[in-house]
């Protein structure tokens, strides 16, 4: 995947660090807004896939990969559990903020690893023709 044309991959430049900054107002927002965490996670991870798409998979790779995408989400389940485990041990809910925190950078990187991998599969073609079959990359 070689990414697209001059003026998809100016117009992504710009609009990348907008959508990124949403999905992080969604998630701090999340406290008194339905979704939060998730929603946030969400909005972050299609922010990535755009720049896959506009710059195609070795160039975004290169900024962030899956292996970091994979830490990065176990990251952010430890980080839920334990403040999940602190909220109830302490009686409190002031970690609201920071359990949104953990779930958008769980979700969005999740999202982003399933996107990554579904990218990087070849798939075999059956020409009806000749009857051969051809391996077609669509990463």
């Amino acid at each position: 995947m070689n990414g697209m044309g001059l003026i998809v991959k100016t117009v992504t430049r710009v609009t990348v660090g907008v959508i990124f900054l949403f999905g992080c107002y969604l998630s701090v927002q999340g406290h008194a807004t339905l979704g939060g965490g998730l929603a946030g996670g969400v909005v972050v991870a299609l922010a990535f896939i755009l720049y896959v798409l506009a710059y195609g998979r070795t160039e975004a790779e290169e900024r962030l990969s899956k292996e970091v995408a994979l830490i990065l989400m176990e990251l952010g389940a430890v980080l839920f559990l334990l403040l999940s485990f602190f909220g109830c041990t302490s009686g409190g809910n002031s970690e609201i903020i920071l359990c949104n925190f953990a779930i958008t950078v769980m979700s969005g990187s999740g999202l982003l690893v399933v996107f990554l991998t579904f990218i990087t599969f070849r798939v075999r073609i059956r020409d009806e023709s000749s009857g051969s079959i051809k391996d077609k990359n669509n990463g």
